[in-house]
């Protein structure tokens, strides 16, 4: 009996280790939403705005790839004009890479007022924090810099 006692109470630790710990499972995703507001320039024009972004699937091996979509506001100024703009892009985030494809619309352009939006950039959001860093090439939004937070 007293080796028997003795066995159960080595055993016992074991299986307490043997649980799948779920915060340890999420440890390399990211999170699902997203806020971040940016500041592009090219010389004679420039843009501030603001996005809400989700990641609407993950793909791939160890769920890498993300599928995102993005609503953004914005104002955009230049030489010839100046305005709001709204957008709805969707795309893929792969590690640092982000890549959107969409359209804008410019109230203040009339008949005019659809225009695509592609974004092509770099994305820097460590799994599981909320701090990120957005910089890249894009139109309507020239070249940018941005930060937000994921959430």
């Amino acid at each position: 009996m007293k080796y028997f006692l003795i066995l159960i109470l080595s055993i016992t630790p074991l299986q307490l280790f043997s649980q799948d710990d779920p915060s340890a499972q999420n440890e390399s995703e990211l999170k699902k939403n997203s806020i971040h507001a940016s500041i592009g320039t090219v010389i004679l024009y420039s843009t501030i705005n603001c996005y809400y972004d989700r990641v609407i699937f993950e793909m791939g091996r160890n769920k890498k790839t993300l599928g995102l979509l993005r609503l953004g506001y914005g104002w955009f100024g230049g030489i010839e004009n100046d305005g709001q703009q709204y957008m709805l892009q969707s795309g893929i985030q792969r590690e640092y890479f982000e890549g959107l494809l969409g359209f804008s619309i410019r109230p203040q352009d009339g008949d005019e007022a659809l225009k695509p939006a592609i974004s092509v950039g770099f994305r820097w959001q460590k799994p599981n924090k909320s701090f990120l860093f957005r910089t890249g090439i894009a139109y309507p939004e020239s070249l940018y810099l941005g930060v937000g937070f994921a959430f």
